[in-house]
């Protein structure tokens, strides 16, 4: 790390010393609060701020945050390159140079670099990501919760800034640029890893599950359009005969607290089981109780229909009417299975599709009628065996791939403020 010649301390609160040659600067005196609201109400395009984004068109941002208000009139107009900081927001980040012209919550401050030739603008917005300095502004916010504590502007205005010369901003905004491209280069190369790990691991598994663990064993046609071939002393038979009970759980008598949780799909479709939201039945329950061992599978709505998961919750559960409930002699066939509807989602979720309102259902009748293949008992048990082994091995590498990313991610924090503060040189 190559480090300037020589350093003097600072009035800067959240530093302990700058470069000799850099000056200190308030905020106020790099940019101006610009308040110029669209009075007209002129259909501008409407912008938003996203936290480790920045600014992008309001339609862009998804679900996230409140909705934009109708009244025009009341927002502020915003310039490409002005510097926008959501006062609500802005001890976690929540800031950025805007990319377009357009409009803003009145909440955001807007603020317009007052000499370019002085100033880089992209600096200053790297100082304001820094983790320090958004520690730094918690100090001066005002709130009742950590992403709503609300910086003043009365009270940002003043804040001390460290200023090296126009040459030195633009040579660390171009490092910083420079790394930035080589960190998403990898965390993309990582992320594409990770994706082909996954698609591995379900191909895989549907292997095991289908074709079994010896690639060798005499092969039999299974009669199964979408199997095709079998191991030929493997059974075919329906999922009916297989599981000794089929159906869908009830619907609820939602009240505020009692000793029955209620399962829908939100509770296992995301691929663990979350009871965050999870609520409440009152009365008796019957065809929705659930037993430890349960293999449950959403079955409404093409987005989550056919995702599964073994229930092992113990007593006071029920699913409801959404959910089917497959019981079979044990835990080891509710596994084997869960296995096979796990890698053939999309099997169940095309053709299982069938539904008397406009959503898609997935259908009992066809469900309890499915042709299923199966070992005996003993090899089945060595199948789920060798599944789980490489399940874990999979997920192990791919959490040390994800670890990686991360660690680049810090690193990158770490680099920016060690050159936006003059700790090292670019």
């Amino acid at each position: 790390m190559q480090k300037y010649e020589s350093y003097k301390t600072t009035n800067i609160e959240w530093m302990d010393g700058i470069p000799a040659d850099w000056n200190e600067i308030p905020l106020r005196k790099v940019f101006e609060d610009v308040k110029d609201i669209n009075k007209n109400g002129d259909d501008l395009q409407m912008l938003s701020l996203v936290k480790d984004v920045g600014i992008i068109p309001y339609e862009e941002r998804g679900n996230q945050g409140n909705k934009s208000s109708e009244k025009l009139e009341k927002y502020k107009i915003v310039k490409k390159g002005d510097f926008v900081i959501n006062k609500m927001n802005a001890v976690i980040g929540s800031l950025g140079i805007s990319g377009y012209n357009g409009l803003v919550s009145p909440v955001y401050y807007v603020l317009r670099n007052r000499d370019e030739n002085k100033f880089v603008s992209r600096y200053f917005e790297l100082i304001f990501k820094t983790r320090p300095v958004q520690k730094f502004l918690r100090t001066m916010a005002k709130g009742i919760m950590e992403i709503r504590e609300s910086v003043e502007w009365v009270e940002l205005k003043n804040m001390s800034l460290p200023l090296p010369s126009k040459d030195n901003q633009k040579a660390i905004v171009e490092y910083v640029n420079h790394i930035d491209k080589l960190t998403q280069d990898f965390i993309q190369q990582k992320e594409k890893y990770i994706e082909l790990l996954k698609t591995y691991k379900q191909s895989k598994i549907n292997e095991l599950v289908t074709k079994g663990l010896n690639p060798n064993i005499e092969m039999k046609d299974s009669g199964i359009e979408w199997l095709g071939e079998i191991p030929q002393h493997w059974k075919v038979q329906r999922l009916k005969n297989i599981f000794r009970y089929c159906n869908r759980g009830e619907t609820p008598n939602y009240v505020e607290s009692s000793d029955i949780k209620v399962v829908n799909q939100a509770t296992f479709s995301k691929g663990f089981f979350d009871e965050k939201d999870i609520r409440y039945h009152k009365g008796l329950c019957s065809k929705g109780k659930l037993q430890d061992g349960d293999l449950i599978m959403a079955s409404t709505g093409g987005g989550v229909l056919g995702k599964v998961h073994i229930f092992n919750q113990g007593e006071g559960y029920m699913a409801d009417s959404h959910v089917t409930i497959m019981r079979g002699s044990g835990p080891l066939v509710s596994r084997f299975f869960y296995y096979f509807f796990l890698t053939n989602y999309d099997l169940i979720n095309g053709i299982l599709s069938e539904g008397s309102t406009n959503q898609i259902e997935l259908q009992r009748e066809w469900l309890r009628d499915m042709p299923l293949a199966y070992p005996e008992t003993n090899e089945m048990e060595d199948i789920v065996k060798e599944v789980e082994k490489f399940e874990d091995y999979i997920e192990e590498v791919i959490k040390h791939t994800r670890s990686q990313i991360e660690l680049v991610q810090q690193y990158r924090q770490s680099l920016i403020y060690e050159l936006v503060t003059g700790k090292r040189k670019p």
